[in-house]
């Protein structure tokens, strides 16, 4: 048996579409071009709404079954033995900012100490350029952190079909 030569994925594409997608698949594929994707979902009847996570937890998907921050901590945090550990910082969000990093263990805040149900209703109830004092260890080193909140960043994704054109997504459905 032997491989597949690069250009020939591109060919059976094209054979199984009866259509000459090439461009579109040399874009997709090799370079950096910003895809559609909301005009492409639309044009099967699919709504794109980008918007704030609700929460840690907010993998997307659907749309979210409570309130949504409008500032974000820019960090994921999980919590962990009593404290709340940063599993990832965000570029240029308030935690890095603010000089926390990955791995810190999260104490209090606002000289309390919290749980992460804690910590989300702190988030919904905050405004942007809101000040938080945030302690955290850092291997044993205790620190302290000045968060300044920014404003939540729509990074979140749910999709849901369109009733007025239900039928083209079924028919677009059952074609794929």
């Amino acid at each position: 048996e032997s491989g597949v030569e690069d250009n020939d994925i591109e060919d059976i594409i094209c054979d199984l579409c009866a259509a000459d997608l090439r461009g579109f698949l040399h874009d997709l594929i090799r370079d950096t071009v910003q895809m559609p994707i909301e005009e492409l979902l639309s044009s099967v009847a699919v709504v794109f709404n980008l918007r704030n996570a609700a929460g840690q937890n907010d993998k997307g998907g659907k749309p979210p079954q409570g309130p949504v921050a409008e500032t974000a901590f820019g960090a994921t945090v999980k919590e962990e033995n009593g404290c709340l550990r940063i599993v990832r910082v965000d570029e240029g969000g308030s935690a890095q900012l603010a000089g926390l990093s990955a791995e810190d263990q999260i104490i209090a805040i606002n000289g309390l100490r919290l749980r992460l149900e804690n910590f989300e209703q702190q988030m919904l109830h905050a405004k942007a350029g809101d000040d938080l004092v945030v302690h955290a260890f850092r291997r044993d080193e205790l620190n302290q952190f000045d968060v300044r909140l920014l404003p939540a960043v729509a990074n979140t994704v749910d999709l849901s079909i369109d009733d007025e054109n239900k039928a083209k997504c079924l028919a677009w459905l059952q074609n794929s």
